[in-house]
Order: C-alpha cells, then structure tokens, then sequence
C-alpha cells in the first residue's frame, strides 16, 4: 500500500518507465550496461529487465528522499541499492508524480535497507587452515559471490595453526562490524577447543554463528585383504576380536571420536593408529598398513571411485548418490549416527542482527545456486539452508555431543 501526503495508505496505480542503468549503478545483479522497465505502484518498485526477466519479485521499495529504489529479498535473499541521482531521481520522481504519490511521502514498503552501509569496505573470510581444503574452498566460493552480490570485495585469508584454534581466535577477538567472518568447522570450534588445554575462546560465547555451509559425512573404509565389504560383515568380525587397528586423521579428530563412539554402541573395541592427516590416512590404508579407518569423505573419495579401498558405510542421511551401494549407518539401526564434518560461516560475538540476516541470507542463496550444490555434491557435501538461530542451536548440540569426547582423549598430563 502506497502512503499519501495525509500519512493515510491509498491504492495507487501502477506507472511503468524505461531506465537505462550503466554498469557502475548496479549492485550486485548487473554488471553490464542493461536496459530496465521499472513499474512504480503504492511505492513499490518491479524491476524487469527485458533480456533476462524479472530480476526482482516485486518487493523493492521506493525510499525517501533519496529516491535510491533498494531491493528486498525476495529475488535473491539479499538487499541491493540502486542510488544514481542523475538517473533514478528524475526517472523514479516522475513515476511517484503519476501515480499520485509525493516524493516527500514515500517510504520503505517493503524490507528496509538494513545496515545500508554494509559492506562499505572489504571483508576478509579467514580459513583457519592451508590453502586447498574444504574450508578454504568454501571461503572463496562465498567470497567470489559474495564479491558480485554486494559489489565490493570479499576476499580469503588463510590463518593455519594449533588445529584451526589460531585463525578461529583472531575471528572471536576482532570488531562486530562485519568485516571479518570465519569458515568455521566441527574440528576448529568444537573439538579442537575441547582438546585445548585452555581454549582461547568459547565457542558459544566468543563467536556469532551465522551459517550453515553443510559438509561431507564420514566413512568407514577397510583395505580389500580384510575381506569385508559391509559394515555389518565389519562388525561380526571385530566382535571376535579382542582389538581391532584402526587409522583416522588424527587424535581429537571427528574420524577418531566416532569411531570410538560407533564401536562403543556396536560393542567392539578398536586400537587407534592416529595419523597426520585425512590423507595421510587414506595412504595407511591403501598400503594396507591399517586394513580399517574412520575418516571424512572427501579424504577417501579418489581411493574410493578407483577401488584401492572399500567402502563399508557412510554417516549421511541418505546414501551417496555417486556410490548407491554403501548403506549409511542410520539405515543399518544406529539412527544417531547422522553426522557430517560440518563447516560454517561465523563472526566475532556482537553482530548487528541486521549483518547477520543479510549474510545468512547471501550464504544460503549462494548454496542454493546449482553450480554450487552441483560441486559439492561431487564432493558428498550435505547441506540444508538454515538461519542464524537454527545454526547456533545446530553448533550448541554439536558442542554438547563431542566436546566430552573430545575432552576424554587428551592425553594425561
């Protein structure tokens, strides 16, 4: 509803014109010179543009006396404002004119444009880890769409150390301006701060957790020449042993901390063989050193498609696409063994609600784009959009399922 000069709502007809925007007013949606039509009705704004279709769904407002038209989230998530004086005063001026509405008068319809300011210089994503992970690929996807969404540059900065501990403090220590987010993970702001002997920060406390990025399950594999190819076959021959060797990534690592809850619920006990990494792992493995091991899926999946492991089940909610035959441990009756080794986007703690919305909303419209889940599926990521709330309730539950794990393999002092 469109607000007349007497503060009373009226209904306004639409009025259409054509506007041609340059590159340098689009934000985020064109960045080429393009035609649009812009349709003005109770100071509510539809941009079309000819070539490509409605870029919007008809929720941009028309506000104040600015006349910048910002755009609210029902095309894709986020704000954008289109600001040109020159261009979308005069054009936008008229229309309000026609349909009978001041330009004193008009208002914020539809969502205001929340910390309009924001990005207004560039925000670095710090990784807590090297380069080419999980993590970091993630980041600089988030950081290229990002960088086109808000037109201004996001960029990745990799902090490696003390297990993720390093780069995830500077993130709980920086300004809540939204300049600095972090790629967060089940390892670097669950476990690994559980494994600390003083953590240098709180993982509830100390971070805002803004996203959900999902993140591959785990696997359990086993060198050919232990003669299993299921995980129930696995299980019957554990049980008629007294120990059974097993490699993962590392002590404190979500690979170890769930096999040695998975064997304590199957009722086999195993002998850890902790390694220096998931693909450190994966080489024991292959080169028979230790015939089983716990491990994420990214780090087994190319010794898995080119059959040097086998793959005995997955803790995904479904089963892998690209490996119908491996059952998930949920369907095998260990319901509570729907675990993934997460990642996530997270800030320092006192985030303006609005930043955290509008970069939630950004995140889960970037994983949502088909290039992108096409690429991480590849890779066996799961992912779910969720908002802030549910994701910090999501991060609350995982702190409480593995922390007290995590904390039981410290070793003695």
């Amino acid at each position: 509803m469109g607000i007349g000069s007497a503060g009373k709502q009226t209904s306004l007809p639409a009025v259409a014109l054509k506007m041609i925007f340059p590159a340098s007013n689009a934000k985020g949606w064109m960045n080429a010179p393009a035609e649009a039509v812009i349709t003005v009705q109770n100071a509510t704004a539809a941009i079309r543009r000819p070539a490509t279709g409605w870029a919007s769904a008809g929720l941009c407002a028309v506000r104040g006396t600015i006349l910048a038209v910002t755009c609210g989230e029902a095309w894709d998530g986020t704000r954008h404002s289109f600001g040109n004086e020159s261009l979308m005063t005069k054009g936008i001026k008229n229309a309000l004119a026609a349909a009978g509405l001041s330009i004193l008068a008009a208002t914020v319809l539809s969502q205001p444009a929340a910390s309009s300011d924001w990005p207004s210089k560039p925000v670095r994503i710090i990784s807590p880890v090297a380069a080419g992970g999980t993590s970091d690929t993630l980041g600089r996807i988030l950081a290229q769409h990002f960088g086109e969404m808000f037109n201004q540059r996001f960029y990745v900065e990799n902090r490696p150390g003390a297990g993720g501990l390093l780069g995830s403090a500077v993130v709980a220590n920086s300004e809540p301006d939204g300049y600095t987010l972090l790629t967060s993970n089940v390892g670097y702001v669950v476990i690994a701060p559980a494994l600390a002997e003083k953590a240098p920060f709180d993982t509830m406390r100390d971070l805002t957790h803004i996203a959900y990025l999902g993140g591959p399950p785990n696997i359990f594999v086993a060198h050919p020449s232990l003669g299993v190819k299921t995980m129930p076959a696995f299980i019957a021959m554990a049980k008629q042993q007294d120990m059974t060797d097993y490699v993962s990534p590392g002590l404190g690592t979500l690979g170890n901390l769930m096999a040695e809850r998975f064997a304590k619920t199957a009722g086999f006990k195993l002998q850890h063989i902790p390694s220096k990494g998931g693909g450190s792992a994966i080489t024991d493995i292959v080169a028979g050193t230790v015939k089983f091991g716990s491990l994420a899926y990214t780090s087994a999946l190319g010794q898995v498609r080119a059959g040097t492991v086998v793959p005995l089940a997955v803790s995904s909610n479904e089963r892998i696409l690209e490996f119908p035959d491996v059952s998930t441990l949920k369907e095998l009756g260990y319901t509570e063994f729907v675990d993934t080794v997460w990642f996530g986007l997270a800030g320092p703690p006192g985030l303006s609600k609005d930043v955290v919305e509008q970069i939630n909303r950004a995140a889960n419209h970037v994983m949502q784009r088909p290039d992108v889940r096409e690429r991480l599926i590849k890779d066996g990521v799961e992912w779910r959009p969720m908002t802030s709330p549910e994701f910090t309730d999501f991060v609350a539950n995982e702190v409480g399922k593995w922390s007290p794990l995590a904390k039981a393999t410290r070793p003695p002092n």
